[in-house]
């Protein structure tokens, strides 16, 4: 079955899912907080799983482009009603233990898909790979299902408990406000939120897709090597995320102060790989710099923890939580779509140690911007966030 797309139909594959993903969470974000957020994951997980079925059956590449463009809407209605349900369904005194284990949830994710398609692929094909997620989607449904039905009336108590009101979302839909959401955050000059998670998803998303190349290009080292190294990466991710709850809930209390000294950690840990980068080779020096890239990364899945989880939190009352995560998910994402380009280009022209100053330069450019929006936290915590 091998042989039926080459790299750059692959590429463009990856290219749809990601765009459709970051137009539907701009569109699923705003659709979650007027509807109940479980109906959209019921729609979102039924869908995927199609998509997956589908693409397991299929041979043709325009065919393979569709389908997976028709995934990533439907997966786009996952993350923000999950946000919300997080915001309404979930007891305050909770929500900051739950926000950690939704965000293990990519890391995790990423790790158990390499793992699991390793697995199928020896043993099955390629189609093995789609045909199991189907089903593990499917199952998925199913538990949910189970669960909100299981635990209506609990959660219902819960809402009306953390709205502070008589009647919950669940039994009429939020009506807050019709602000539009992006003017909404530009207004309260959250500009700093959309330029960080941006920045954040060009460097996050690029870095995963091009440290392979740049293990193998900068250090010499073999595929079969880098492939061993590069399962680090997960593990120090989680890392990261953990970090930056206890950072954000017992000390900086701020999700700007936050961002600001995770994106300064970051550009600080690309300094000593620019001095090693094409000067020492070998496994060992390929070691010491895939630990220091699993911290920024570990750092960049912590700026997503942030912006993606925390920040949404504090426009619940405003019935803006799942608007909000949309927003910020869909910059993130179309950053996401571009990064592989952009660093491609760059990696290409000018070198490795060129993209490293890049990466350098994009965390400064995050610090500048989170360090406006201190004071921005600060003003409207009180007044309109909580």
């Amino acid at each position: 079955d091998f042989g039926i797309i080459d790299k750059i139909q692959a590429g463009t594959i990856g290219t749809c899912f990601l765009l459709s993903y970051a137009i539907g969470q701009f569109i699923n974000g705003q659709v979650a907080d007027k509807t109940n957020p479980k109906n959209m994951i019921y729609t979102g997980l039924i869908g995927a799983s199609i998509c997956n079925l589908a693409f397991s059956l299929s041979n043709n590449v325009y065919l393979f482009m569709a389908i997976w463009c028709i995934n990533g809407f439907f997966c786009s209605m996952l993350w923000a009603p999950f946000v919300k349900i997080l915001a309404l369904w979930v007891p305050k005194e909770l929500q900051n233990k739950y926000s950690l284990v939704l965000q293990f949830s990519t890391p995790l994710g990423i790790f158990s898909t390499y793992f699991v398609s390793a697995i199928l692929i020896k043993f099955f094909n390629w189609r093995m790979i789609f045909l199991f997620s189907s089903l593990i989607v499917l199952f998925c449904f199913f538990l949910s299902f189970y669960v909100f039905t299981k635990r209506k009336d609990y959660i219902i108590a819960i809402e009306k408990e953390n709205l502070g009101c008589e009647k919950a979302d669940t039994e009429e839909p939020t009506k807050k406000t019709n602000k539009s959401t992006l003017l909404m955050l530009l207004n309260l000059g959250m500009v700093s939120a959309i330029v960080g998670i941006f920045i954040n998803g060009v460097f996050k998303d690029g870095l995963d897709l091009w440290i392979p190349t740049l293990l193998i290009e900068g250090f010499d080292i073999t595929l079969s090597q880098t492939s061993f190294l590069t399962t680090i990466l997960p593990f120090l991710s989680l890392l990261g995320i953990v970090l930056t709850k206890q950072l954000h809930v017992k000390i900086t209390k701020n999700e700007m102060v936050t961002n600001t000294i995770l994106f300064i950690i970051s550009g600080l840990l690309f300094i000593p790989i620019y001095f090693i980068l094409g000067v020492y080779k070998g496994l060992f020096v390929a070691f010491i710099a895939v630990i220091i890239l699993s911290l920024v990364m570990g750092a960049s899945f912590g700026i997503n923890a942030i912006l993606l989880t925390y920040l949404p939190l504090r426009f619940v009352k405003k019935g803006k939580t799942a608007s909000v995560t949309g927003i910020l998910n869909a910059i993130s994402y179309l950053a996401a779509s571009l990064s592989g380009v952009i660093l491609g280009i760059v990696s290409s022209n000018f070198g490795w140690s060129s993209t490293i100053i890049f990466f350098i330069v994009l965390n400064i450019i995050g610090t500048i911007f989170s360090i406006f929006g201190i004071k921005v936290i600060n003003r409207y915590k009180e007044k309109y966030f909580i």
